[in-house]
């Protein structure tokens, strides 16, 4: 990242003007946002079980054919060998971990020995078959927490993490994916996913706009929305509880993230003006369509984590910060520009404001 905004600013000059660059990720941040994301995509793959092995090789029978098949086979997939160690099964063994897969997560009874586990596997309703024609299988290993060898592979998820200090806007650390070799796509910047109940602050903040008061009486019941106002079907949104406590005050809506109290508000201020009222904050209107859907956060959020990324701004006390990635950049003979300072803006909260975490 910082490289292609290097680039952009000084084109091919960036890799003969010797600059020096400065960036706000600190190192200690970055090694635990990492380590986070590696462990959280891993043990999400481990709830959900073994797919089986990742292929089949046909083996030669000459023994030193044999031998040099296997060591090209092992080269191939250790170039994608993270943390795992690549490995070709010939024969039966013990094993310690790895349960088939299971798209439902709940964990089966375990197979005493990998080859009945493995042919378990590939058998199981929803998970890939491998059909092959030799008896060896690419499987990959790790070491347990006690030392001990387990089956593992690849994540198939990926997942993403970015911390933001709240004061600055300074980006101390970014992770835009499980690994960069297999997949290039950045899923901090680059995707753009609904802001679910995140969303609701500014609707209510618009509300406040429109008369609103923090006391105001609002039922959380049961609720339709015709396709109409919906976008396209018919929607009958719900709690995330599945519960409803009937009359209740905004403010207390707000803090249980009632999703009906939030619709039935925006309902009453009008789709079209909370449309109009988000672009205070820096969102485009494009990705929030004017129906009452937006109150379940059900448009799509801005991924730049470098740029416009519109939150509430609570924990500067108002103050709105540009998140950003830089100190800036010099030449030998220049200082580095100086970090922007935060701006408070005047009157009502608008103009660009902090997030602090994005994930997926």
């Amino acid at each position: 990242m910082a490289r292609q905004v290097v680039f952009d600013a000084y084109g091919e000059d960036a890799y003969t003007k010797g600059l020096t660059v400065q960036t706000t990720i600190r190192k200690a941040d970055q090694e635990a946002a990492y380590a986070a994301v590696r462990r959280g995509v891993i043990d999400y793959d481990h709830r959900h079980g073994y797919r089986g092995p990742e292929a089949y090789v046909r083996l030669p029978d000459d023994a030193a054919e044999r031998e040099a098949a296997l060591e090209q086979r092992v080269r191939r997939i250790r170039a994608t060998a993270t943390a795992s160690s690549p490995a070709v099964v010939t024969e039966r063994f013990a094993r310690r971990w790895s349960r088939p897969c299971s798209p439902t997560a709940k964990s089966p009874r375990s197979p005493a020995m990998a080859s009945k586990f493995v042919a378990r596997s590939l058998g199981r309703q929803g998970c890939r078959r491998r059909p092959g024609s030799g008896p060896a299988r690419s499987i990959r290993l790790a070491r347990d927490a006690k030392g001990d060898w387990e089956i593992t592979q690849l994540p198939q998820a990926e997942s993403a993490f970015v911390s933001v200090r709240p004061q600055d806007g300074a980006i101390l650390s970014l992770v835009g994916g499980w690994s960069f070799e297999r997949n290039k796509f950045n899923h901090v910047t680059q995707a753009q996913r609904q802001p679910g109940s995140a969303f609701k602050p500014f609707i209510y903040s618009a509300a406040l706009e429109k008369g609103f008061t923090p006391a105001t009486i609002v039922n959380d019941a049961p609720f339709f929305v015709p396709a109409a106002q919906a976008g396209g079907e018919d929607w009958e949104p719900k709690n995330y509880d599945g519960k409803f406590d009937g009359p209740m005050r905004i403010r207390a809506a707000l803090a249980k993230s009632k999703n009906l109290v939030t619709v039935r508000v925006l309902q009453a201020i009008g789709p079209q003006y909370a449309q109009d009222y988000i672009t205070r904050f820096g969102f485009d209107p494009k990705l929030h369509p004017p129906y009452l859907t937006m109150g379940a956060g059900r448009g799509r959020g801005d991924a730049d984590a470098d740029g416009d990324a519109p939150t509430p701004s609570s924990p500067t006390a108002g103050i709105a910060s540009r998140p950003t990635s830089s100190h800036g950049s010099s030449t030998p003979r220049a200082t580095c520009s100086p970090r922007p300072s935060p701006r408070r803006p005047a009157g009502p909260p608008s103009g660009r404001s902090t997030r602090a975490t994005r994930g997926s």
